[in-house]
């Protein structure tokens, strides 16, 4: 790879002497006092551009860091004699067409899953609501690369890689993305334009820039957000840029690319702040205490959050009544509120109740493995005979049937896969619990009897077993499920199914790098739903021998850790995160819909591990490491611990860190770096899962 100058002033990079051009660097440009303009070339060299435009002088010189990847670094200095206000853009303009781009982390291909399009005609405006925000309130999340008429601008910490755009062909990949060097360079923002010839132009501002609005909080649009840079006579500064190509590694793949040459800029090394054997122990200690009653059943709680919670996750509470409500102590302090004792996804309820007697097996605590034990009694009680179950236990005491919420293939496809995980932990410890099978066994033949060539497994269904919804792809843990049956019932139905399945989710989805709807609270392009493809992959891998079924794996995990933060964003000194010590490399991104950071990808540390054994890919083992050290952070280590005014229980951690201008718990967006008060059980299940599945070998990698 290397630049060659052409007839118009601009610079190529080919692929090899003959090879086809990836893309064009553009002169300089900038913002003077709102003006945008393209400067006027001064001189050129073989790996400079100079540029001059009113007291402004660009020096962009470029050079190549590794084969793939070529840095630049920016000069600006003020020639005038007053002191001046600007931009800086970089441009790039691709010299290919590309048909599929990237927001790691953020949009992915323009979202066109979720959602509405936001071009001024079906986003509407809430005038009655402006107020609470100053200004328009749009009721979408960002869709495609344009709104209202003009292009999406991002601040760098709404991705994983900080003001990240990628653009590819079959046979083209080209990323532009700033470097965390120093303050400077890494306070930025970046756009995608479509030109009219097809081809794509990539941008990068700084400093922070959110235009034509800001996402400011759950499917609303808040002011847009503008910052400008300032240098005295004389001043300068240096902004350094990293400008990554390739051939990708699959169809739409080339962010997987582009994930591996991170590590060679992104090197910050983390290391856990936690001990497994701390890690382990914190997690039951959670678990015991949200021990609760339900109808005579014990259960644990799921959640511990305040009372507002609900609301204001559904975003129906914002501005100025949420603030309003804020000031009312008996709306913020933490207890068990809305207790349902769900089974699978974001409560855990199956595989919680495990983890408690795998660990009393360990002690010999009797009186843990009998609370364990009438947890997953009291599951596989209310299953029906066609296999399904309410997924919320309380829901089986529900007298109104409108108030049930009814089976999910989310719910569904953890339940199948933790029973039978549970049939074998009792067995090995020498209790029989063939009911535990048994009902894995009648989920599984739910899922073979349901699969549809036309929407998959769907979401969810009625109480008779007739198809409810059908969008997204929350049926691959109904896949997952059917994988882990398949390991103790050799019934060739549940392996073909889940091979047909994963035809059709990796036909419609992932082989289009993106995934839809497995998280059940918001119908937009997510992360979670890549989880169940991995572990089915390597599972039904480990099955046939064939290796299609390993480069699935390997496909939905890099898409999964497309979602990773691979460098620490900055915040002020008095922000939560600075103050609890909180940073943001190796967390994963929620969704489209939801701009925070989580430790979900604490669940993949393990398969990571078993993709890095079977390919030699070290960047797996790394990632597995980063995203663990981030997955530990925030517990609660110590009894007595209060944040926002209430007490942390021990072992506890809020599911949500607020990482940009975007929130649903607090009444302005603009409050970045802090946690939310929503202490779940499925961060810790994830820890002791993974804890729970790996080797001792592997387990020594990790600290």
């Amino acid at each position: 790879m290397f630049l060659v100058k052409n007839q118009q002033n601009r610079f190529s990079l080919l692929s090899k002497p003959e090879g086809d051009v990836f893309a064009e660097m553009m002169p300089a440009l900038t913002v003077i006092k709102g003006e945008e303009f393209r400067a006027e070339i001064v001189s050129e060299t073989a790996d400079t551009l100079v540029s001059e435009a009113e007291g402004l002088r660009f020096r962009d010189v470029f050079s190549f860091a590794t084969e793939n990847r070529v840095e630049i670094k920016r000069t600006i200095i003020n020639t005038s004699d007053h002191r001046i206000r600007f931009k800086s853009i970089f441009e790039v303009k691709t010299g290919f067409k590309p048909d599929h781009y990237v927001f790691p982390g953020f949009s992915y291909n323009g979202n066109e899953f979720d959602g509405e399009s936001c071009d001024g005609r079906s986003a509407g405006v809430d005038t009655g609501m402006a107020d609470f925000f100053g200004g328009t309130k749009k009721t979408n999340t960002p869709k495609g690369l344009t709104c209202e008429g003009q292009p999406w601008v991002f601040a760098y910490d709404r991705e994983g890689i900080p003001s990240c755009t990628l653009s590819e062909d079959d046979t083209h990949g080209l990323a532009l993305f700033v470097s965390d060097i120093d303050e400077e360079s890494l306070r930025s923002a970046d756009s995608l334009i479509l030109d009219g010839d097809g081809r794509m132009r990539h941008r990068v501002f700084h400093p922070v820039s959110e235009l034509p609005y800001t996402y400011g909080r759950k499917n609303m649009m808040t002011e847009p957000y503008e910052e400008y840079m300032f240098l005295v006579p004389g001043g300068r500064i240096t902004l350094t840029l990293e400008l990554f190509f390739c051939v990708p590694k699959f169809k739409n793949y080339a962010t997987a690319n582009l994930m591996e040459e991170a590590d060679s800029v992104f090197t910050k090394d983390k290391e856990p702040c936690l001990t497994r054997d701390r890690v382990w122990d914190l997690g039951i200690s959670f678990f015991r205490f949200l021990e609760k009653d339900c109808h005579g059943t014990p259960m644990l709680a799921g959640h511990y959050s305040d009372k507002l919670f609900r609301i204001m996750h559904s975003g129906h509470l914002y501005g100025k009544e949420m603030a309003i409500a804020m000031e009312d102590p008996s709306n913020t302090y933490l207890s068990e509120f809305s207790s349902r004792y769900e089974i699978g996804w974001a409560d855990q309820g199956a595989m919680t109740a495990r983890l408690l007697a795998m660990d009393a097996f360990k002690k010999g605590d009797k009186e843990q493995l009998t609370l364990a034990t009438r947890i997953l009694d009291g599951y596989v009680s209310t299953q029906w005979e066609n296999g399904l179950l309410y997924p919320f236990f309380s829901h089986n005491f529900v007298e109104d049937p409108a108030k049930r919420t009814l089976p999910d293939s989310c719910n569904m496809g953890w339940a199948m896969t933790e029973l039978v995980r549970s049939y074998h932990l009792f067995k090995d410890n020498g209790i029989d619990k063939p009911e535990y099978l048994e009902f894995s066994r009648k989920l599984a033949d739910f899922a073979v009897d349901h699969y549809s060539p036309e929407f998959g497994f769907g979401k969810s269904w009625n109480e008779d077993g007739s198809m409810r919804a059908t969008a997204g792809g929350a049926g691959a843990f109904m896949i997952m499920g059917l994988t882990e049956v398949y390991k103790t019932i050799k019934d060739e139905r549940y392996l073909e199914t889940a091979k047909k399945a994963m035809d059709f989710y990796y036909e419609r989805d992932l082989d289009n790098f993106v995934c839809t709807a497995g998280a059940l609270d918001c119908l937009c392009v997510d992360k979670e739903t890549a989880y169940p493809f991995v572990r089915a992959g390597l599972d039904i891998y480990e099955a046939t021998g064939d290796k299609l079924w390993l480069t699935r794996a390997e496909k939905a995990a890099y898409y999964f850790f497309s979602w990773m933060f691979w460098y620490d964003a900055i915040y002020p000194v008095d922000a939560e995160f600075t103050k609890y010590g909180y940073y943001t490399t190796g967390g994963t991104l929620i969704s489209a819909e939801h701009s925070a950071l989580d430790p979900w990808g604490a669940l993949l540390v393990a398969d990571l591990f078993k993709l890095w054994h079977l390919t030699g890919n070290e960047h797996f083992r790394r990632w597995a490491k980063l995203t663990w050290c981030n997955a530990l952070l925030g517990i609660t280590m110590e009894e007595g611990v209060s944040i926002h005014g209430s007490v942390r229980p021990l072992g506890s951690q809020n599911e949500g860190f607020f990482h940009c201008r975007w929130t649903k718990y607090r009444p302005t967006p603009e409050e970045r770096g802090h946690f939310n008060d929503n202490l779940q059980t499925w961060m810790g299940a994830w820890r002791l899962y993974t804890i729970a599945a790996m080797t001792e070998e592997d387990l020594d990698c990790l600290e």
